[in-house]
């Protein structure tokens, strides 16, 4: 009961803190690339220098991310969910998400690839919110999930593994 209560007031904590954190798909574009001003070259220039532009963008090329394709398991597995952006920079993660399913919550965490906070997540077992101790969670690579469902949690750790 303890446990239940404290991880009540770190979900708590965490959803009413902080801006979202999931990145978006549309990012601003430079001046230069607004204007068509690109940088002309002449033949004494290095090759290198001759590729000033950067590649561009379409649809088909966008990654996606993590809690996209974990989006994506829960609406095939048709499970109903509320999505709420976490405040991921106070466990030490890039982004983070929580899934309010039926059934209890899932809270997903991606943190930058080799950072200090993952390894100490991973060395601890959990993510370390202080002031409120460690959170055990399941690790995946750079991604950290703090599953407190009352059913189908084998399914969402499959589905979690699978990222």
């Amino acid at each position: 009961m303890k446990r239940f209560l404290a991880t009540m007031l770190f979900v708590l904590l965490l959803s009413a803190c902080g801006s979202p954190s999931v990145p978006t798909e549309d990012a601003p574009t430079s001046p230069a690339k607004i204007s068509g001003n690109q940088p002309e070259t002449t033949p004494n220039q290095s090759a290198d220098a001759t590729v000033q532009s950067e590649p561009k963008s379409d649809e088909s090329s966008v990654e996606e991310t993590p809690f996209d394709k974990f989006q994506q398991g829960l609406d095939n597995a048709g499970y109903s969910y509320e999505i709420v952006p976490m405040a991921a920079e106070l466990v030490g993660a890039i982004s983070g998400v929580k899934y309010k399913l039926d059934f209890g919550n899932v809270e997903v965490y991606q943190f930058e690839d080799g950072s200090e906070a993952l390894a100490s997540a991973v060395e601890g077992g959990g993510i370390l919110l202080e002031g409120f101790g460690t959170f055990p969670c399941d690790f995946n690579g750079n991604l950290a999930a703090l599953i407190d469902v009352t059913e189908n949690k084998d399914a969402i750790l499959d589905l979690f593994n699978s990222l």
